[in-house]
């Protein structure tokens, strides 16, 4: 391969990178005239080209910020939106946890709260209604006891065969008493569960109450703070799914970031096009005159790069020239190669000619010869 080859390669690369670094240069003096006063309308810059350029890059440039916000509010909304699922899993969580720690304090209301009813004989049918279970139970215990101690009384004085039957009926009722006593847990709890649901511990003012239902209280009042935060945060779920539903996110976020993505690439485009479309325009309008020491700046820099990348053409225009004539000179190579080869073959074939045209006399002597011999050739075929 030609040196000159490499070398056309390398400036290709170096005037590529020139051309993109003009277009970046030009766009940004284009930036720098719309933001400064060579666009304020005076006599001499305000022509129609640069300012009906401006005024359209100014809607380009509306439409860019537009989709950013909209990227930026859908990104946000998505990062809310998993700040709030996280919140309301870690509250649902403790809301459980504390769910479950109520259970134990349950059986302590309950039993107060029974205390309190059957002391007070002017409790409400509401609250008689919840105690009636755990009322019949006590007084079935009560009944089942005394039964018990009835029999085992009895026990004692009874004939052998009537002792059996006594015996049979005391293990009767101590399994009924056992399995009644075992309930009563339980039928507390039930009890104090839904006293807990009602104002009965605040309207009684019972010390011994307050004082059982203190951290059943304490953790129903974090369990409302909780259900106020959920409230709150389903809320605010709603709003924001109802502003992604604006912001034209149907379902999944990603598919309309990646619309809005492709939308802003192709606005950037647009946006750089046209602030290189400025640029150029103000250079033709005022090349010299109105332009601030930033834009005149900018400009110098377009200029400089367009300088280096006049050299840039130049030099490779030498190389593809040098190429050329490398080219050329090896087809003029092939073409004297070709010349010699076939001067060549046409002294072979000189050479060849010679030597037939001598084999060609020898043969005509020879037909002299023989038509000699031969005499005249009409009479020869009728003798």
């Amino acid at each position: 391969m030609s040196a000159y080859t490499d070398k056309r390669e390398e400036i290709q690369s170096e005037l590529s990178f020139l051309e993109e670094r003009l277009r970046a240069q030009l766009a940004a003096a284009g930036q720098a005239i719309v933001e400064s006063d060579v666009v304020s309308g005076d006599e001499t810059h305000d022509d129609p080209p640069h300012v009906s350029l401006i005024a359209s890059d100014a809607q380009i440039q509306a439409r860019l910020r537009e989709l950013q916000e909209t990227r930026d509010r859908i990104v946000e909304i998505g990062s809310r939106l998993a700040e709030i699922k996280q919140a309301e899993d870690e509250l649902e969580k403790r809301r459980k946890e504390l769910g479950a720690e109520l259970e134990p304090h349950y059986q302590a209301i309950g039993e107060n709260a029974f205390r309190v009813y059957r002391n007070n004989p002017l409790v409400d049918q509401e609250y008689a209604d919840i105690f009636t279970p755990v009322q019949e139970a006590h007084e079935e215990i009560r009944q089942t006891r005394a039964d018990l101690e009835q029999a085992e009384s009895e026990l004692e004085n009874k004939p052998f065969l009537e002792k059996m039957v006594v015996r049979g009926r005391i293990i009767v009722l101590r399994n009924r008493l056992s399995l009644r006593e075992n309930q009563i847990a339980r039928l507390y709890r039930d009890a104090g569960r839904q006293i807990a649901a009602t104002d009965f511990i605040t309207t009684i003012g019972d010390p011994e109450l307050e004082r059982a239902a203190a951290p059943f209280l304490e953790k129903t009042e974090e369990i409302h703070r909780i259900e106020d935060m959920s409230i709150a945060l389903n809320d605010e779920r709603e709003a924001l799914q109802s502003e992604l539903t604006t912001l034209g996110v149907e379902r999944r976020s990603a598919s309309r970031l990646s619309d809005i993505d492709r939308g802003i690439q192709a606005a950037e485009a647009e946006r750089k096009e046209s602030l290189i479309a400025v640029a150029n325009a103000v250079r033709e309008a005022a090349p010299d005159a109105g332009l601030g020491d930033e834009v005149r700046t900018e400009l110098e820099s377009v200029a400089a790069i367009e300088r280096d990348r006049d050299d840039a053409r130049d030099r490779l225009e030498r190389v593809e020239a040098a190429i050329q004539i490398e080219r050329l000179l090896g087809e003029k190579d092939q073409l004297e190669a070709t010349i010699g080869r076939k001067r060549s073959q046409i002294e072979k074939l000189r050479t060849d000619i010679e030597g037939l045209e001598r084999e060609k006399g020898g043969l005509e002597n020879m037909i002299a010869e023989a038509e000699k011999r031969r005499g005249a050739e009409a009479d020869l075929l009728d003798s």
